[in-house]
């Protein structure tokens, strides 16, 4: 660039000059929230920890890969699992787990605990690696416990729907009961105290009487309101424990099969 000034009457030509600079700066991944608003430095110092934990990662994983063939699952495990404590989204380390656990797919009984049915919940390549090795047996499994559940889900159901009226109707007696009781027990204890106060006014022997009297009935009516509020207690926990798959054998029973269900879905999610 020229730039012409005058002095004295003379002109002078100035050229100035500009460099230019190129900053290249790295590329945020606007998806992941942890990295918006950091810092070039802060996104470089976050960029060299992730990397440190997929290298950790890839060591815990090659590791595993080692014991597995030589089919020591207990210690294989380990390994994957710290590697998916590293990284929960690397795939191959949930694969390796659920390949321990089964000992290699033999045994498919330990994918029906939720713990390690849920690995494969949220990645559609770990379903697809399970239904590569033990799709069909998986199938297999869950329609035997779909055909078991179904008439035991109706049997417990309407069960369960005829007791639960029996149990809120005894609940709601002894609940009337214990509110008449305490009403009552409170006039008696009322009536008790105004009788003993005019026992120091009066020579007659009335009010010793009825004070007395009183207090012999609200004894009485305290005991019988103490069993009436154990009884609604129990009443109370029957109505819960009615609620519950587990109260009864049949239900333990559906209880079981409806969390293997569960965890069959989780695992083999919808075919592909």
């Amino acid at each position: 660039m020229q730039e012409r000034t005058s002095g004295d009457g003379d002109l002078k030509s100035k050229t100035l000059s500009t460099e230019e600079y190129e900053v290249t700066l790295p590329e945020v991944d606007e998806t992941n929230e942890d990295l918006i608003g950091l810092s070039v430095e802060e996104y470089e110092k976050k960029r060299r920890e992730e990397e440190h934990l997929r290298e950790e990662c890839k060591k815990m994983i090659a590791e595993g890969e080692k014991l597995l063939k030589k089919k020591d699952f207990p210690e294989a495990e380990k390994f994957f699992r710290q590697a998916n404590t590293l990284c929960p989204d690397d795939d191959r380390a949930k694969e390796g787990i659920l390949q321990c656990v089964t000992k290699n797919f033999e045994n498919l009984d330990p994918l029906l605990d939720y713990d390690n049915a849920s690995l494969a919940e949220k990645s559609a390549a770990v379903k697809k690696f399970v239904r590569a090795e033990a799709g069909e047996r998986l199938e297999t499994m869950k329609g035997r416990f779909e055909a078991e559940a179904a008439p035991l889900r109706e049997k417990f159901f309407k069960a369960q729907a005829a007791r639960r009226e029996s149990f809120r109707a005894n609940r709601k007696y002894y609940l009337i009961r214990c509110a008449i009781f305490s009403v009552l027990l409170l006039a008696l204890i009322g009536a008790c105290v105004v009788s003993a106060v005019f026992i120091p006014r009066t020579k007659d022997a009335t009010p010793v009487i009825l004070t007395i009297a009183f207090g012999a009935l609200s004894l009485i009516l305290l005991l019988l309101w103490l069993v009436s509020v154990r009884r609604l207690f129990v009443a109370h926990r029957f109505c819960r424990e009615n609620e519950r798959m587990s109260s009864t054998e049949e239900g333990a029973r559906l209880e079981e099969l409806e969390n293997a269900l569960m965890s069959l879905s989780l695992i083999l999610g919808e075919p592909s």
